[in-house]
């Protein structure tokens, strides 16, 4: 109870706790000015389809379209739904280039906001009693300090440069075989080449990966993959009627206990890209579940924000297999949290919690078992199951750009607490941020100008100072998926749902730490995490 009056002002004479709520005010202001910045910059570039060359057909059903000068173009946004495909498959350099400077050059005014949020957070620290912002947070995380933090990340990150500089050189030749092909001079690896080359890297020749997009079409991955969850958590997840939601396309579910006596919560998917939504994956709570003064229990309602494309009616959604991944890995954490049980609403288990994203990477590592896909995938027209071939090519790719995307993780993770653990009174972040992109993350940005830091939201709110906990989720979802062998029992009902009383729905405000170590009968560490990677 002490820590909590310190690390909240409460021990502060009156006129510091005074300045504490104005610099809280203002952090709030800075926050919501940073996101909206972001939510109101979307980016519009017109291309024409030679210009798209290498696009799936699918593609173009959500595109819009312009006239000039009796020409035909296609509105490509920053919207990642519109993004990221264009970053892996256009194979005119010129486009990938043009949108990923659209993409990165956004928001120019949040690195004034940002540069001023960190001085505020280090002066709150610093009243409360404390060197840096980095140790105010992280006294009450798993990590408790920066420098086990930094000591954490510094021996992944031997081990992951190897694999990224592998790799890159991998990426290297195979433009280097493009330049030759198309008698172009060779200039470099760029960042707006790397997903590209990962692709062309991958086993598949994209005539099968278009085929891919068939057999994930979300009416029928959505609710295949609840029935799965519903198994894996030993639950039931049906589908709300009557609902009162913010828009018609939002899905909302109430989640019961297996029996169907008793109800657990309610959960809204809200999966589709739209004009003035956030284009983010995110997982919001709308209530924390709790026990009323009168022993009544209110029951916790969480909201999954996605930004697949809309569909376009006759045609559906189709997804990726990145999608795929995508879906299950938040759907898993959604699901988790609302299955969260506690008696005070402080101590409910929210998204930003090291052990809930660690149980979304968990439910992504099923998303690549050919067991699973078997039961997810089915053809968009004709309903047959994901034929073994193209099955096989896609498992076999689970790992292609690994090092590269998990050097890029390590590296936002060192920048979040190189600039919240300084205690400067100034903070260059964009020139911090620039510097350990290319040390860290080896990022070649080439005469592009870029405004990394604007955009990086993650640190503006929620995760400031604690990002570095994605990659430290990601070695305990490795150990989690690997427990039991369960990469050998995902077809086998009853012990996945064993696995999900035990492990998945512990009552929070635990000793989590505690409660995996026991599980395990050992502490969590990254030999599960590498493995995978192999």
């Amino acid at each position: 109870m002490e820590l909590t009056f310190r690390r909240t002002g409460l021990l502060l004479s009156e006129d510091k706790r005074e300045h504490l709520a104005k610099l809280e005010t203002r952090l709030s202001e800075l926050e919501y000015l940073f996101n909206c910045n972001i939510n109101d910059m979307e980016q519009q570039v017109l291309f024409t389809r030679e210009e798209l060359d290498g696009l799936p057909d699918s593609y173009f059903c959500s595109l819009g379209t312009k006239q000039d000068n009796g020409e035909t173009r296609y509105i490509v946004t920053t919207s990642y739904c519109h993004y990221l495909p264009v970053m892996k498959y256009a194979r005119n350099e010129d486009t990938r280039k043009l949108l990923y400077t659209a993409m990165e050059s956004r928001c120019s005014e949040n690195i004034s906001i940002l540069e001023e949020a960190v001085q505020i957070r280090s002066e709150k620290a610093q009243l409360l009693g404390y060197t840096s912002f980095s140790e105010y947070m992280l006294e009450t995380r798993s990590a408790s300090t920066p420098n086990v933090a930094l000591e954490m990340l510094g021996k992944l990150r031997g081990r992951l440069t190897v694999l990224a500089k592998k790799e890159l050189n991998e990426i290297e030749a195979l433009k280097r075989l493009d330049m030759k092909t198309s008698k172009l001079p060779f200039k470099g690896v760029f960042e707006w080449d790397i997903e590209h080359y990962i692709c062309k890297a991958a086993a598949p020749k994209l005539e099968l990966k278009e085929k891919f997009c068939e057999y994930f079409s979300m009416d029928t991955v959505l609710p295949n993959l609840l029935t799965f969850f519903q198994e894996l958590f030993g639950v039931s997840i049906i589908h709300m009627e009557n609902s009162n939601v913010w828009n018609p396309d939002v899905v909302a579910l109430e989640i019961w206990e297996s029996d169907k006596e008793t109800f657990i919560g309610s959960l809204y998917l809200d999966l589709y890209a739209r004009d003035g939504k956030a284009n983010q994956a995110a997982l919001f709570p709308l209530c924390y579940g709790h026990q009323r003064r009168d022993g009544s229990r209110k029951h916790a309602a969480m909201a999954l924000i996605l930004d697949f494309p809309m569909p376009s009616y006759p045609n559906p959604t189709l997804l990726e297999h990145a999608d795929v991944c995508t879906l299950m890995s938040m759907l898993g954490q959604a699901i988790y949290n609302t299955c969260s049980i506690t008696r005070l609403s402080e101590l409910y288990t929210d998204s930003r919690d090291t052990f809930s994203e660690a149980i979304a990477q968990m439910a992504e590592h099923f998303a690549w078992e050919p067991s699973v896909l078997r039961r997810i995938a089915v053809h968009c027209q004709s309903g047959k199951p994901i034929p073994d071939d193209i099955l096989t090519a896609l498992v076999a790719n689970k790992n292609v750009g690994s090092g590269l995307s998990n050097l890029r993780q390590l590296f936002y993770g060192m920048y979040d607490l190189s600039i919240h653990n300084s205690t400067k009174d100034v903070v260059d972040i964009q020139k911090i941020y620039n510097e350990m992109a290319k040390d860290v993350a080896m990022i070649n940005n080439g005469d592009a100008a870029t405004l990394g830091a604007a955009t990086f939201s993650h640190i503006m709110s929620d995760y400031e100072s604690i990002y570095f906990e994605y990659l430290q989720a990601a070695i305990y979802g490795a150990d989690l998926f690997l427990k039991h062998n369960l990469r050998d029992d995902t077809d086998n009902i009853k012990p996945i749902a064993e696995f999900g009383r035990d492990m998945l729905r512990p009552v929070s405000g635990s000793n989590k730490m505690k409660h995996m170590s026991s599980f395990h009968g050992r502490d969590p560490n990254c030999e599960a995490f590498l493995k995978l990677l192999a």
